[in-house]
């Protein structure tokens, strides 16, 4: 962790948990993607798609039933989509 953050790594991608997880150290943040097999979380078996940007990385998760065909690079569709997964585990975790 200490050289990822020496040298200003902003975001870790990692996979073969068989479930999406999210975890954050101070600016580093630790994304971990489900499987496109057999999840083991409440997450459908699916792709991240990562948007790089100059201000910075966007990142959602799509079920295999959900990923897009076509991806618009203005942003939205991918906000959107985050936000709407935010709102959901929100509801699944409870007040």
């Amino acid at each position: 962790m200490a050289l990822l953050k020496e040298f200003g790594v902003s975001h870790a991608f990692a996979g073969h948990y068989h479930r999406n997880s999210l975890g954050r150290d101070g600016p580093l943040e630790m994304v971990m993607t489900g499987p496109a097999g057999r999840p083991l979380g409440p997450d459908p078996s699916g792709i991240r798609i990562v948007i790089v940007r100059p201000t910075g990385l966007e990142h959602c998760h799509y079920g295999l039933a959900s990923v897009p065909n076509r991806l618009k690079l203005d942003s939205e569709q991918v906000r959107y989509r985050a936000a709407s997964k935010a709102r959901k585990r929100r509801a699944r975790s409870g007040p």
